[in-house]
């Protein structure tokens, strides 16, 4: 029954055939008897992922495997998890990645203590084999950073990866991933602050990376790309939200901008850009959001190579 599901974990997968099985096992070795669902979303992998995972989850109840026919990205597929959970509280996991052994259990516990609508944990990137972190735990008493101005802590905390757990229903009233960007992990913490009230940073890794090939997140102008994305949106889609953090917002865009052109040309062309000038003035003063300069950056973004982006 939906009221039995207390925690559902909804996790991408796309071609993680070495990772994934630890990552299922990870998931179900959880502490603490918590009722739970499993929702796997497939992104059209070409390798044995979905097998993988049907073997592991073989006689585990409150399994949900989606296959799609289509490759869309984790914003859209993590969406798609998401809209069939029955838990009060989602839990989101990279299929690469390893849950700490008490994880659910500590931050349940203060989402639950503390009345918060997300909890966002730490994350340890390893040289380790996914298999050798199974069974680590969250250090007994770790310390928490608690807020209730979503916005200002997380334009200050490390607040960019998936190792949160959020109440379904806050999730659901952000209106979910923004699906235009690709890679979620910035934007989504972004949609979340406009609507909830207490956030938590537990200040202890409840995930554990091993050393992955082809990560997405190695890929520089990928994570410009969409972290630019992530804030332009914000701009364009609320254009009502507070002054102070519309200036963050547009201050994160000039940000990426200049770390891309940085990335992609000589250090003395790239100094010649407007991007860079528009980035002293932005570490001296706080800009207004200017739309002419938005556009100019989007248009850059536009033409990069090298990035996947949603199609549309």
């Amino acid at each position: 029954m939906q009221d039995d599901i207390v925690v559902s974990y909804v996790v991408t997968v796309f071609n993680k055939e070495p990772y994934i099985g630890c990552t299922v096992k990870s998931l179900l070795q959880q502490e603490g008897k918590i009722p739970s669902e499993y929702i796997f979303v497939d992104d059209v992998s070409s390798d044995r992922s979905v097998e993988i995972i049907r073997e592991k989850t073989a006689n585990i109840p409150n399994v949900t495997i989606i296959e799609n026919t289509v490759n869309e990205g984790p914003s859209i597929r993590l969406n798609q998890g998401a809209r069939i959970a029955r838990g009060k509280y989602l839990q989101f996991i990279d299929s690469d990645d390893i849950l700490a052994a008490n994880a659910t259990q500590v931050m349940l516990s203060l989402m639950e203590r503390h009345n918060a609508d997300m909890v966002h944990g730490g994350w340890e990137r390893t040289n380790i084999e996914s298999v050798k972190l199974l069974g680590r735990r969250v250090p007994d008493n770790a310390p928490y950073k608690m807020s209730e101005e979503p916005y200002k802590f997380i334009f200050s905390e490390r607040i960019r990866r998936m190792s949160q757990m959020v109440r379904r229903n806050s999730f659901m009233e952000a209106g979910g991933c923004d699906e235009r960007v690709f890679i979620q992990d910035e934007s989504l913490g972004l949609r979340l602050a406009r609507v909830i009230k207490k956030i938590i940073l537990l200040e202890a890794p409840v995930l554990l990376i091993p050393q992955v090939e082809g990560e997405l997140s190695l890929n520089v102008s990928q994570l410009n790309h969409d972290r630019f994305l992530a804030h332009y949106d914000m701009l364009m889609d609320f254009p009502d939200l507070d002054e102070t953090i519309r200036h963050q917002l547009y201050r994160r865009c000039v940000s990426s901008a200049w770390k891309q052109q940085r990335h992609d040309k000589p250090l003395l062309l790239a100094l010649a850009t407007p991007e860079f000038s528009r980035y002293l003035f932005s570490k001296c003063k706080m800009p207004m959001a200017d739309t002419n300069h938005l556009q100019a950056m989007k248009q850059l973004f536009d033409h990069i190579r090298g990035v996947r982006r949603v199609h549309q």
